[in-house]
């Protein structure tokens, strides 16, 4: 793991995730060589990790719950992956898959989308508590049980 250096992209995106989920209610809480922890923007008194596997490569956002005995940072539970090179923030589309306990995430690329299949629904769930009536999810969910709705097309909004 690496530090999230300053002058990266990566630390560029990671400030736009934060005031994006956060609307500014994200708090500064500890700095640390590999990661940083923040205040949790819906829920009291909980926080989020964030560390990168390498500079400008992936940023990872996880649950930090409070008396939780970890070995590594991974073993936290996981919210949301921050892809650094050519991907967006967020899914445009989310497809669930209830019976699979999975979900899709459909991205807007370059030339069209880009989807990553088989994020748990646990971890869904996660990213999707970051998000309230005051900061709405950028995001429209789909129910798609048994995988038969075809990738969105991006609107040209």
């Amino acid at each position: 793991m690496s530090e999230i250096h300053p002058d990266s992209r990566g630390y560029e995106l990671l400030k736009q995730f934060c005031v994006r989920i956060g609307e500014g209610r994200l708090e500064h809480k500890q700095d640390q060589v590999h990661y940083t922890l923040l205040c949790h923007p819906t829920m009291e008194d909980e926080l989020l990790l964030v560390h990168s596997d390498r500079p400008d490569r992936q940023i990872f956002i996880r649950e930090f719950p409070e008396g939780f005995v970890a070995d590594s940072l991974e073993d936290y539970p996981l919210v949301h992956t921050i892809y650094v090179r050519g991907m967006p923030l967020f899914p445009f589309v989310v497809d669930i898959h209830a019976p699979e306990e999975e979900a899709t995430y459909h991205y807007v690329m370059h030339g069209g989308t880009a989807s990553i299949n088989k994020i748990p629904l646990a971890q869904y769930k996660r990213l999707n508590l970051l998000f309230d009536g005051r900061n709405p999810a950028p995001w429209k969910e789909r129910e798609d049980p048994a995988h038969l709705l075809t990738a969105p097309v991006p609107s040209s909004e």
